[in-house]
């Protein structure tokens, strides 16, 4: 028995949503047909379908694959990122980044920027003229924070879901908000 096709506005929504780069959901909705009222609640259960989560998989499966994306990738790259240490890194004389002896060549893709200034100064001194090379470098790091969220996501260890707490007789909080009623 082979799998019930999709209609046409689910259809039209795996479309809308694979061809929106940031993948919003409601404005597939809205896109496929929905409307724009109730698009964000008809996107909420069109991704909870397992034939249309089957279905954006099916369709982004030849992307991943071209690009080499795949699970243990990702959560490798996050790894780098959130246990990266700045004293991996070292700068030579010449102002050159390295990395320290002990350090993963993989480091250095926790780099976000590397800033170099060289500064040549001339002076007398005597009867000779002293030329003088300075450098300066600065290092900075992609953010580790926002690795580990992401990696804490990752390993199911966080809930972001908003927490909806009943406070009183007629006070909710919703995710940290307090609503009256």
């Amino acid at each position: 028995m082979s799998a019930k096709p999709l209609t046409d506005m689910q259809q039209k929504f795996v479309a809308a949503y694979l061809a929106d780069p940031n993948h919003n959901a409601t404005q597939a909705a809205i896109a496929a047909g929905y409307s724009p009222r109730s698009g964000h609640v008809q996107a909420h259960q069109m991704l909870k379908r397992p034939r249309i989560r089957a279905a954006i998989k099916r369709a982004l499966k030849p992307q991943l694959r071209k690009y080499g994306l795949t699970r243990e990738r990702v959560i490798r790259e996050t790894a780098t990122l959130a246990f990266s240490d700045i004293m991996d890194f070292g700068v030579g004389e010449d102002g050159n980044v390295t990395l320290v002896g002990g350090a993963a060549k993989r480091a250095t893709r926790a780099l976000s920027s590397v800033k170099r200034k060289r500064r040549v100064t001339t002076r007398r001194a005597g009867d000779d003229e002293v030329t003088e090379v300075e450098h300066e470098t600065e290092i900075k790091l992609w953010d580790k924070n926002r690795a580990l969220e992401t990696a804490t996501k990752i390993l199911g260890m966080v809930d972001d879901r908003p927490q909806i707490t009943n406070v009183g007789p007629q006070v909710w909080l919703i995710g940290g908000r307090a609503i009256t009623f």
